[in-house]
């Protein structure tokens, strides 16, 4: 995925023995170190998939 600002999200998702999806890495490139709403909105996105 490409941001407005010519930086890319990855979310690489980790599969288990099982095929269920327990682990997921995310990475920003070619960012600069500022509040972003876009790369926000994706980390609320994957963190509320989540249920204690």
């Amino acid at each position: 995925m490409t941001g407005t600002r010519n930086s890319d999200l990855t979310i690489r998702y980790l599969e288990s023995e099982d095929g269920v999806v327990h682990t997921a890495l995310a990475s920003a490139g070619g960012q600069e170190h500022e509040w972003r709403q876009h790369t926000n909105e994706e980390a609320w996105k994957f963190i509320s998939r989540f249920r204690r």
